[in-house]
């Protein structure tokens, strides 16, 4: 027979596996991806908030704000990069439910998808990426999914994880019907990325004279 302590040590690894397996992290999105259902975790492990904006945005049948947090240090990356959450309310005065979020400025980075758990809102049903520079978030009514963001209500907590080092100003899309763009943060242009941007800047100056 195993000792009461030997057997008090495999109890306790077994549960920390168990445990550590209930933790889901690092579902990668690559470019042309979709994650259906939408991934969900415990979201960032503490690091540090480096920045964080506030945005309204109006449409003729939606109001609300959505906030944008960008995380440094978050031991939930497995990029090592900065870890950007945003969360989107919708208005009670508003008519129209949300149906999707989308967030631009990834082109040349890895991402990592999720909605943060336990949620304290509603949860995406699907994430994906259709091109390099946009993530998208996207929510629908049962069977497929929990609900859309509907007047009064708040969406679950979106994270997306990178392994970008630095952040710039840049925009966030709320669709349904119309289209509401407001300030916020993403990844800066990789090297790569802004050498291109810079030689169309100077061909287009080009084509000027």
């Amino acid at each position: 027979m195993l000792q009461r302590s030997t057997k008090s040590k495999l109890w306790v690894a077994a549960i920390a596996m168990v445990a550590t397996a209930s933790v889901a992290y690092a579902v990668p999105l690559p470019v042309g991806g979709t994650l259906f259902p939408a991934p969900s975790d415990p979201g960032p492990i503490p690091g540090t908030v480096v920045d964080s904006v506030s945005s309204p945005f109006v449409t003729p049948t939606f109001t609300g704000t959505i906030v944008t947090t960008v995380i440094s240090g978050d031991l939930s990356n497995p990029f090592g990069g900065l870890t950007f959450i945003y969360q989107v309310a919708n208005d009670i005065g508003s008519v129209h439910p949300i149906s999707r979020a989308t967030m631009n400025g990834f082109t040349g980075w890895l991402t990592d998808v999720s909605y943060q758990v336990p949620t304290t809102g509603v949860a995406p049903a699907l994430i994906n990426r259709p091109t390099a520079d946009f993530v998208g978030f996207t929510y629908f009514d049962a069977p497929l999914g929990s609900g859309l963001i509907t007047p009064g209500a708040t969406s679950a907590v979106m994270v997306i994880r990178t392994n970008a080092p630095a952040y710039r100003g840049n925009f966030v899309s709320v669709i349904d019907g119309f289209v509401a763009t407001v300030p916020s943060f993403s990844p800066i242009p990789e090297p790569a990325t802004m050498a291109l941007l810079g030689l169309a800047g100077i061909l287009a100056a080009r084509r000027r004279k």
